[in-house]
């Protein structure tokens, strides 16, 4: 079967179902999982469809996601880097738990992975409730806030954002950063990382799980808010500078890295 035949029937099929797998398709169209992949990067670049690790699900409304209209070069690159952090953070968090997903497009690519999971994930990020939206595993409260657009994000925050998350427990919170030093943490936005707001999702949150991927060491964003220790996790790429990898297994800091 020629490609524009099988995107054709992809996107027959995923109308239907809303949510297919790779390995289905795979013995439908009867090419191999590589070739799937392959189609469903197209069809998520013309916007039809979101890609998660086993499969993808429908697109039905226009959504903000910059990181699937980056540029050829660094953009690609850092696109490359981010989803093997999504990947990685797919494979880390537990099954059937609450968990915490924060703003960042970081955090949009996890929750890709995080729709093939049986999962209830609170989330002010508006474009990863959009994607989760669209998952018939994973379940997604949206909490309350003030809307915060930019270019690269759209996020609830302020008074109502507290409230909606002052009364509950997740077992994991997942936290996307813009820099990473050895002062800290640093975000690029001040409203993502406000001192009420970081001590709230440190109180009602069992493990914190950091996501900085390489191109973020060594650097310093508009606002440094936690330490290092701030994290109980953090997850990133195999080629992280090594006194970083020096100083999270010193302080006892579990450091998630690609195999080799």
């Amino acid at each position: 079967m020629f490609k524009d035949s099988r995107l054709l029937k992809i996107k027959e099929i995923l109308s239907k179902q809303g949510q297919v797998e790779v390995q289905v398709l795979s013995g439908l169209l009867g090419v191999s999982n590589v070739t799937i992949r392959s189609d469903l990067i197209t069809l998520e670049q013309e916007g039809f469809l979101y890609r998660t690790h086993g499969g993808a699900v429908l697109r039905d409304a226009p959504l903000l996601h910059p990181l699937s209209m980056a540029p050829q070069g660094s953009g690609m690159e850092n696109l490359e880097k981010k989803t093997e952090l999504a990947v990685l953070a797919g494979q880390y968090v537990k099954e059937n738990s609450w968990v915490y997903l924060s703003s960042g497009t970081t955090c949009s690519e996890v929750a890709k992975e995080f729709a093939s999971h049986h999962l209830n994930v609170v989330t002010g990020n508006l474009v990863a409730a959009q994607i989760l939206a669209k998952s018939h595993k994973a379940q997604v409260l949206v909490t309350g806030g003030n809307l915060v657009c930019g270019p690269e994000y759209m996020f609830l925050r302020g008074d109502w954002f507290l409230r909606s998350m002052g009364e509950i427990v997740v077992e994991q919170a997942f936290l996307s950063v813009s820099g990473v030093d050895f002062d800290g943490y640093s975000w690029g936005n001040a409203l993502e990382c406000e001192t009420q707001m970081m001590d709230t999702i440190r109180r009602v949150s069992k493990e914190i799980v950091v996501l900085a991927d390489s191109t973020k060491f060594n650097k310093r964003s508009f606002l440094c808010a936690e330490t290092l220790d701030f994290a109980d996790v953090v997850i990133s790429n195999s080629d992280i500078p090594q006194e970083y990898v020096e100083y999270f297994e010193k302080h006892n800091i579990k450091l998630l890295l690609p195999s080799k």
